[in-house]
């Protein structure tokens, strides 16, 4: 499965949990955070802090009750299923927080635009890299204008390992479960899929 296609999956899944059932206000107070919808090419102002909803998200988890399912699929099969602990769920969860575009060393090296989807009734943050070679390619935070709270984070970075590219999109749904997809591509091009879920909540039936 290519990047595209995986893209597309995304998609998919992020207007389905954008038709669901309504989500309360964020835990976490990020209405000050939240800009004038417009472009902006400003690289010295603060962007959309999703690191932080992330890091409130995770706090969130330790004061839940449900039991947290891990699931692994590669190539489209389910290799590892099964229940974790709160420790295993914030390990998993550190791809969204290993860079944070509003460090001072990187800020320079992105820049953040805005829009209104009004098919979605959503304001979308888009924060985007300068620089091809950069990890972190591309963040998008999907934000209910009503009560400032996030809907979904999407994270899209790319980078080499010792023997292999790896290509990931990370996709985080509020208060209930997030995603890293990944296409892992090996020096003699053969390539596979690999897809990590970690679930804490389920919508109503």
């Amino acid at each position: 499965m290519r990047m595209q296609q995986i893209f597309s999956l995304a998609a998919v899944f992020l207007l389905l949990s954008c038709q669901s059932n309504q989500q309360p206000q964020n835990d976490g107070d990020f209405s000050n955070f939240v800009a004038p919808v417009d472009s902006s090419i400003n690289t010295k102002d603060p962007v959309y802090p999703y690191p932080d909803y992330i890091r409130a998200q995770l706090e969130m988890v330790d004061t839940i009750p449900y039991a947290i399912e891990r699931i692994l699929t590669v190539n489209g099969k389910t290799i590892d299923s099964g229940y974790v602990s709160r420790e295993v769920l914030k390990k998993e969860a550190q791809p969204f927080l290993e860079i944070d575009p509003n460090e001072k060393s990187i800020r320079n090296q992105f820049i953040e635009t805005s829009f209104n989807d009004l098919s979605l009734g959503l304001v979308t943050f888009s924060i985007t890299s300068k620089f091809p070679e950069q990890k972190l390619q591309q963040a998008n935070i999907l934000v209910n204008p009503e009560n400032n709270g996030v809907k979904n984070v999407i994270l899209r970075k790319q980078f080499a390992e010792a023997d292999s590219s790896v290509e990931q999109m990370l996709l985080w749904k509020d208060k209930m479960n997030f995603q890293i997809s990944e296409v892992i591509t090996k020096k003699d091009n053969s390539s596979y899929n690999r897809v990590l879920k970690i679930i804490w909540d389920k919508p109503l039936e």
